[in-house]
């Protein structure tokens, strides 16, 4: 459909690798492709440009890229939900993805944090409410033998006297 062009930046990556894979030395192919798209030589292209130079290959310069997320439910490979992409709109793009996923788990995380904090303090509760009324229990019978043993040692010295 776009024949290996970027639809973000425009960058003919087809036609690149076509010019260089003619080249010889890496030096001319690395001249090249910094000439087409300066961006090759920003920070973290260094990889990208070092693949498309050692092999000049059309996967090293353009990727297929899901418009709909296979993560989101675009899982299939038509060319409805696809767009040619360079390398590095390609990176970009899948990097700005993983962003919003990761905060997006934050946030989940943070309500499921809230939510399984709020089940522990109902059960926090519930125990100590479990464990008084145990301990109640517990005085109301060691009072009652208390009582009871009193009474039998006031009932022992009366009937002694």
């Amino acid at each position: 459909r776009e024949a290996g062009v970027c639809r973000l930046c425009g960058l003919d990556a087809a036609a690149l690798v076509r010019r260089i894979a003619v080249m010889r030395s890496r030096a001319a192919r690395r001249r090249a492709v910094l000439e087409a798209c300066p961006a090759f030589g920003e920070r973290g292209a260094s990889v990208l440009l070092a693949q498309l130079c050692r092999t000049a290959w059309a996967g090293h310069a353009w990727h297929f890229d899901h418009v709909l997320a296979v993560k989101d439910g675009g899982g299939e490979c038509t060319v409805d939900n696809g767009r040619t992409l360079c390398v590095l709109c390609h990176k970009k793009h899948t990097a700005e993805q993983k962003r919003g996923w990761a905060a997006e788990a934050r946030a989940n995380g943070a309500a499921r944090k809230k939510r399984i904090d709020a089940v522990t303090r109902r059960i926090d509760k519930a125990i100590r409410k479990k464990n008084a009324a145990k301990a109640k229990n517990r005085s109301v019978a060691t009072c009652e033998v208390e009582t009871t043993a009193g009474t039998a040692r006031e009932s022992e010295g009366e009937g002694g006297g």
